[in-house]
């Protein structure tokens, strides 16, 4: 995964929030997605904070929920 991509993921995903909140699709899977990236990276605060961003836009996202129990895992809490 490279950096290029991520940032091109964040700049949809800011492309995304600037619309209105009805326009604004999958939230959750594009900070899920952002969070992969990272979590290949090992850059876990960051994911964390994506993960977390992905749960507050779907909380049933078991998958993303997964994903925030390895992060806390991976850095010790």
């Amino acid at each position: 995964m490279s950096t290029c991509s991520i940032a091109e993921r964040q700049t949809a995903l800011l492309i995304t929030l600037s619309l209105p909140p009805g326009a604004q699709v999958d939230l959750g899977g594009q900070t899920q997605s952002i969070a992969r990236d990272l979590m290949v990276l090992q850059r876990w605060p960051e994911a964390l904070k994506y993960l977390d961003q992905s749960l507050k836009a779907d909380p049933g996202n078991t998958t993303a929920q997964a994903d925030r129990r390895r992060v806390l895992e991976m850095m010790g809490k």
